[in-house]
């Protein structure tokens, strides 16, 4: 075990016993720890470590004031913190299947798409790892979602030239969904118009996310352009 995490763990038992409820005790047994986030833009500092767990303390209203019950999780955090944790929450992270790093799954601001992928299967994959081993997978899960799903499961992840290079065009620029005046694309509609025009294989991606709208492309084999151009023109 490394060296951060054997400390971590001592420090986790000391206060695990200490505990004056069961729920300070399951919370300790619960935390996890990962060398490092899959997302660059998380990236840790020299001697940092992530700890994962529920850090929330036990407490409970009184005479309508709320009064900490059992503070083990606020001590513990402070002391983890001390040599190096980072503290994350475990309803809001998940690892990766194939680099066993930390993915961050709630958006840290209005445009942060997501960076990994669910396959069918359950197995989860980052950015990364994918760009690296799994694009062929990842394009196949993206047509097969918008087949057979009924939540369209959207590009987050490949650039467009990474699609380009993979043998694939954007259809038709970019469509736009949201509250603004005109922006009233809806993916299902357009994959209607899609399968209709005998177009057998399409996906989305993602292109911008913000508070109130949100931008995205379709992608189709370059056999299918003049299908597509058809069935614009035919309204």
């Amino acid at each position: 075990m490394n060296r951060r995490f054997e400390v971590a763990q001592k420090l986790i038992e000391h206060m695990r016993k200490r505990a004056k409820t069961r729920h300070s005790e399951s919370k300790c047994e619960e935390i996890e720890y990962y060398e490092d986030y899959a997302q660059p833009c998380y990236a840790l500092e020299e001697n940092q470590f992530i700890a994962l767990g529920n850090w929330n303390q036990e407490s409970e209203y009184v005479d309508g004031e709320h009064v900490i019950t059992d503070n083990t999780m606020g001590i513990l955090s402070r002391r983890l913190e001390s040599i190096g944790a980072e503290l994350d929450w475990n309803d809001e992270c998940i690892a990766c299947g194939d680099c066993g790093k930390l993915i961050r799954t709630t958006p840290a601001y209005y445009g942060d798409l997501s960076h990994y992928w669910i396959s069918k299967d359950g197995d989860v994959t980052c950015a990364v790892c994918t760009r690296e081993s799994y694009k062929e997978e990842y394009i196949e899960h993206l047509v097969t979602s918008t087949e057979e799903y009924e939540q369209v499961s959207a590009n987050t992840v490949l650039s467009e030239e990474e699609l380009e290079e993979l043998g694939w065009v954007n259809a038709n620029g970019i469509f736009e969904n949201g509250w603004h005046p005109g922006q009233t694309d809806d993916p299902k509609d357009i994959s209607e118009g899609v399968v209709n025009a005998g177009i057998e294989q399409h996906f989305y991606s993602i292109d911008h996310e913000g508070q109130f709208d949100i931008h995205f492309t379709v992608w189709i084999k370059p056999e299918d352009v003049g299908k597509y151009k058809a069935m614009k023109e035919a309204g």
